[in-house]
C-alpha cells in the first residue's frame, strides 16, 4: 500500500505493507490501483501523474468511468500490446481492431506528409493513440481531444506519459467546442477514422471549432464516408439487412456538404484521397 504519510511507512494494513512511492518504484511496481471513493478518489486521481511518471498503469476501484463498448475494445487492444511488450502472455479475443495496426496507408501517408517539426497539432478523437503515435514526436505542442475521459486516463496518459507535462495536453470534450485548445493555436488539426461516425450537423459544429483553433494558413485533414455509388454498395453489403427501421454505426456524407460548412467558417475544402466509399478532405483556413 502506497501512502504519503511517512509515519505509516513500515506498518501494515489488511496484511499488506505500507510503503512510500519511492519504495514501490524501487521494488519494480508496474501498476497502481486507487482504492478510494468520492472526494478522496478525486483527490488521489488528481495526483496520478506521480505514478505515471514512473511508468505505472493506474486504474480506479471502484471504476471512475462508465463503460462503453468501444472503450473496452481499445483498452483490451492496448492491454494486449503492453503485456506482449513485457513478455506476458495475454489472450486477444477480438476480431477488431488488429493489435498494433498502424492505420491505413492512404490516411497515414498524407498525415505524415503534413507534419513539420515544431508545429502545433490538434487531434480530434485520439482514442487509444493509433494516429497520435505517428504525429506526436514531430509536434511542438499536441492537443489530444476525445469524448471518452476513460480512454484519455487509462490509455493515453500511460502510453504517452513521456510527453505529459510537456508538449502533450489531454482534453476531454463532449461539446464539439474543443474547449482547452486556444484560438488560432494550431498549424494542423486532424481526425481519422472518427468523422465517418458523425452526422452532418455534428460535423458542422466541429468545423466551427476547427476554424477557431487553426491559425491563418493552418490545415485540417479529416476523412468521411460518402453516399455515392460506392457508399450505397457498402451500406447494402454490410448494414441494410441488419438495421431494418434503424441506422448503422456509420453516417454517410458528401464532399459538397463539407465544403459548404467549411466555407462558412473561413476554410477551403478539397478531396485529396479516396479509398472505396471513403474520402480524405484537406481544409485550409484563410487569412483573417
Amino acid at each position: 500500500i502506497i501512502d504519503d504519510d511517512a509515519s505509516r511507512h513500515g506498518s501494515s494494513w489488511a496484511g499488506l505493507r505500507v510503503i512510500s512511492l519511492e519504495e514501490a518504484v524501487a521494488a519494480g511496481a508496474r501498476g497502481g490501483i486507487i482504492t478510494a471513493e468520492g472526494k478522496m478518489q478525486d483527490a488521489i486521481w488528481a495526483r496520478r501523474l506521480r505514478l505515471r511518471e514512473h511508468g505505472m498503469q493506474v486504474v480506479c476501484c471502484p471504476p471512475r468511468f462508465g463503460e462503453r463498448t468501444w472503450d473496452e475494445c481499445l483498452i483490451h487492444e492496448q492491454d494486449h500490446l503492453t503485456a506482449k511488450a513485457n513478455g506476458v502472455a495475454h489472450e486477444y479475443g477480438q476480431s477488431y481492431p488488429t493489435p498494433g495496426d498502424p492505420g491505413a496507408a492512404w490516411l497515414r501517408e498524407p498525415l505524415v506528409g503534413a507534419l513539420r517539426t515544431g508545429m502545433s497539432v490538434c487531434e480530434i478523437g485520439c482514442g487509444s493513440g493509433r494516429w497520435t503515435a505517428h504525429a506526436i514526436e514531430a509536434a511542438g505542442a499536441y492537443y489530444a481531444v476525445d469524448y471518452s475521459e476513460r480512454l484519455l486516463f487509462e490509455v493515453m496518459e500511460h502510453r504517452f506519459c513521456a510527453y505529459m507535462g510537456g508538449k502533450l495536453r489531454l482534453i476531454h470534450d463532449e461539446s464539439a467546442r474543443l474547449e482547452g485548445v486556444p484560438d488560432g493555436a494550431c498549424d494542423l488539426a486532424f481526425s481519422l477514422d472518427v468523422f465517418v461516425h458523425l452526422k452532418m450537423d455534428l460535423v458542422h459544429q466541429y468545423l466551427r471549432s476547427i476554424g477557431r483553433v487553426l491559425r491563418p494558413g493552418g490545415v485540417a485533414l479529416i476523412d468521411f464516408i460518402g453516399w455515392d455509388e460506392a457508399g450505397i454498395d457498402h451500406y447494402e453489403a454490410h448494414f441494410a439487412s441488419e438495421h431494418v427501421g434503424g441506422h448503422c454505426i456509420l453516417f454517410y456524407n458528401d464532399p459538397a456538404w463539407i465544403e459548404r460548412s467549411a466555407a462558412r467558417f473561413g476554410m477551403r475544402g478539397s478531396v485529396i484521397a479516396r479509398s472505396g466509399p471513403r474520402f480524405l478532405m484537406r481544409l485550409e483556413r484563410g487569412a483573417d
